[in-house]
């Protein structure tokens, strides 16, 4: 029976992202290549990469730099196995419309709770209640940015490839990935703060000029 994941991550209609391309799809061709002769399903390693990502996630509360480290390879690991379950998909032809909805149904509850949990660490922290605004910021922005890319695979439209573009090009060209490694960063260095900061004006900004920059290709396409 065909079961699980829909798409190359990074490669939806908006033409792949620079973090995605370089940093994760080298780790999750591996993983999906590693698996493909066993009987691991598309949809076990959505769940598998879903549960690991919370573990690191929670981590994340430690006051252990070690377990902060280890947090912080647990929340990359997630993409990593969120990349492979779609190439998983497409190498044993087991795509379909259930496993789609489960990996997006599991990717906005790790990305929300990766999101709530940075923010009440910013704010034990801090103690500044600034915070508290800034994650939610951080949240809209996110959701704004996927619910974009949504409808654009809905609509069927596809951005130049991240591949034809030149390296410059590719920089900006931003995804989900890089809030991880944004947090990532901002966990390590003890700055989530400035981290979901960061986050908030890059995935409203993305998104306003993604939406723009698409009205304009949507309007001189045939």
């Amino acid at each position: 029976m065909n079961e699980t994941e829909n798409k190359p991550s990074g490669e939806k209609g908006y033409g792949g992202s620079f973090a995605s391309r370089h940093l994760f799809k080298p780790f999750s061709r591996q993983l999906s290549a590693a698996v493909y002769k066993t009987s691991i399903t598309p949809t076990q390693l959505t769940n598998i990469g879903f549960l690991i990502g919370m573990v690191g996630v929670f981590l994340l509360l430690s006051d252990n730099y070690l377990l902060l480290v280890l947090g912080c390879i647990l929340i990359f690991a997630q993409h990593v196995f969120d990349c492979a379950d779609g190439d998983l998909a497409r190498m044993k032809n087991m795509t379909s419309k259930t496993g789609a909805l489960n990996d997006e149904f599991t990717d906005r509850m790790f990305e929300n709770a990766l999101f709530f949990i940075g923010t009440l660490v910013a704010y034990r922290q801090t103690g500044e209640i600034w915070v508290w605004p800034i994650g939610m910021l951080a949240v809209i922005g996110n959701l704004r940015m996927v619910a974009l890319y949504l409808k654009l695979e809905g609509l069927g439209y596809k951005g130049q490839s991240i591949r034809k573009l030149p390296a410059w090009r590719q920089l900006l060209n931003y995804g989900g990935e890089n809030n991880l490694l944004i947090i990532i960063v901002g966990v390590l260095t003890g700055y989530i703060g400035y981290a979901l900061l960061a986050i908030a004006i890059l995935t409203n900004g993305f998104s306003f000029v993604r939406f723009f920059y698409t009205i304009r290709k949507l309007e001189e396409s045939p």
